[in-house]
């Protein structure tokens, strides 16, 4: 399995420079450029990817039936912070 706190330290560079745009130079055209493209979500969504992909099964029930309780449970740790909900996972 992947560490969630490795997967952070590799999707968190890849989203901040974007952040950093929006909020330091939202005006700037290159920025307004940048962000209205649809890549820009594809490095980050791949690392999320990365994350998912093995706990497909525990998260499944969760999308396709989703209740608040469940997602504030799922998201309530750092594995599922991170797409995770293996019980392997350290709190």
């Amino acid at each position: 399995m992947i560490d969630p706190e490795l997967l952070f330290g590799l999707a968190f560079p890849l989203a901040a420079p974007f952040w950093a745009l929006m909020i330091l130079a939202p005006r700037w055209s290159p920025t307004r450029r940048v962000v209205a493209s649809p890549w820009i979500a594809a490095p980050a969504a791949h690392v999320y990817a990365l994350a998912v992909l093995p706990e497909l099964g525990t998260l499944w029930p969760a999308v396709t039936a989703p209740s608040a309780a469940g997602i504030a449970a799922l998201l309530g740790t750092p594995a599922g912070a991170a797409g995770r909900t293996s019980s392997r996972s350290t709190c």
